[in-house]
């Protein structure tokens, strides 16, 4: 499964692109804050997602994630990613969602440089999965109760081995369209 991340970010995030209504007069979107509680640490984030009708929605997050456990090279216990996302809704003013998201700056790395050629494993980059139950409490607001898993990959040196770190959580959301 964790290998085939990348192909199904790709595969709903065409989707989206081909399914999604964008005009020049209007573009609507939904901005959002959610607050996590994970094993070991704690993370939030600011994001913004696509808010057109339909099933499938996309969008870019800044996080912040502490944990007490390293996640980063250099024994880091702290980052700041921002994380491109992609997922699947129900319409209904209570519907569950999936949603699966990957580290957008090291997904943008190691397209555009040849990175893992020395690499232990190609797939070095941050992603998470996660699932949930959102309420739609007016057209315009939405709250959302979910579990989620993050997946750090990181080296400490150019020819180290991969270090692997997984933190599993649960969060709220609470989204505003505009």
């Amino acid at each position: 499964m964790k290998k085939y991340i990348k192909k199904i970010l790709f595969v709903l995030f065409g989707i989206a692109c081909l399914t999604g209504y964008a005009s020049a007069n209007e573009v609507r979107g939904n901005m959002y804050f959610s607050q996590e509680t994970l094993e070991h640490g704690m993370a939030s984030s600011i994001g913004f997602q696509s808010a057109e009708p339909g099933m499938v929605y996309a969008g870019l997050n800044l996080n912040y994630i502490s944990t007490s456990t390293p996640i980063q090279f250099d024994g880091r216990t702290t980052i700041v990613p921002i994380y491109f996302f992609a997922g699947i809704k129900a319409p209904w003013t209570v519907a569950p969602y999936v949603e699966a998201g990957m580290d957008f700056f090291e997904m943008l790395f190691d397209g555009m440089s040849n990175s893992h050629e020395h690499a232990e494993s190609p797939n070095e980059i941050d992603y998470y999965v996660a699932a949930g139950v959102k309420y739609s409490i007016s057209s315009d607001m939405s709250v959302s109760f979910y579990a989620k898993r993050y997946e750090f990959r990181f080296r400490d040196g150019w020819f180290m081995p991969l270090n692997k770190a997984s933190h599993s959580g649960y969060g709220v959301t609470l989204s505003v369209q505009f």
